[in-house]
């Protein structure tokens, strides 16, 4: 089980690491068939879908902004959604208006509740606690590459901030994780020499949580899985 694990994080890694291969070429590893001045024109065409992209979410209404976060938040980090960017970065002084429309829906993704708390905590502490829930349980179940979430012993992002925060609310949530023994991949050279060291799965991030919220120094999770099998199994046998 152990091999077959550390097999489909390897391929998952492999397969992001193809990925990024694919989409970002470097200034002198240009394709054979491609000259120098063809991989310029290539740039500079980015370029102005980047900028055309960054003009076209300032002319959007705030509740457009808000379906594309919802439709980023399924592909993409909070970090790397354009629309994100553009609500955190020029639309603090609607963040009233913000906090009107997730709280009238019954249903949320978790990148425009990262873009409330970080324009106006205050209002995002305000909106309904099972709606933050939901919209953050459904991000953590859905994701595969993990840089929007952090490396526990080492820093957690707005995402598990926030699941934290979440306290005795959250822990429920994080316990049904507790069994999901699925492979973490993430994305960075230092991110991934750490992560292969310690072999992160679905159900050690939700340990790490889990610890946080009952203020247990993180730091010190074990880096052998077996050790953080032990410590899940002490949790689960709290519910018997």
């Amino acid at each position: 089980m152990k091999r077959n694990i550390s097999n489909i994080r390897i391929i998952i890694t492999l397969g992001i690491a193809l990925l990024a291969s694919s989409t970002i070429l470097a200034q002198d590893d240009v394709k054979p068939g491609i000259t120098k001045a063809q991989h310029l024109s290539d740039l500079e065409a980015l370029k102005i879908k980047r900028d055309s992209t960054h003009a076209a979410l300032k002319q959007m209404e705030l509740p457009a902004l808000v379906e594309q976060m919802n439709k980023d938040s399924r592909t993409r980090e909070h970090f790397n959604s354009s629309a994100y960017r553009e609500v955190v970065n020029n639309r603090k002084s609607e963040s009233q208006a913000l906090f009107e429309i997730i709280k009238e829906q019954q249903k949320v993704a978790y990148i425009p509740l990262m873009a409330l708390r970080k324009i106006n905590k205050e209002a995002y502490e305000e909106t309904d606690v099972q709606l933050r829930l939901n919209a953050l349980a459904d991000a953590f179940r859905e994701t595969i590459v993990y840089n929007r979430w952090g490396i526990p012993h080492l820093y957690w992002q707005a995402p598990a901030k926030s699941m934290i925060e979440l306290g005795g609310d959250a822990e429920k949530t994080l316990k049904s994780f507790l069994s999901d023994e699925s492979p973490c991949a993430i994305m960075g050279y230092e991110e991934e020499l750490e992560m292969e060291a310690y072999k992160y799965r679905r159900c050690d991030y939700a340990l790490a949580m889990i610890m946080e919220i009952r203020d247990q120094n993180v730091k010190e999770i074990p880096k052998d899985p077996a050790g953080r099998d032990k410590m899940i199994e002490e949790i689960l046998a709290e519910e018997e």
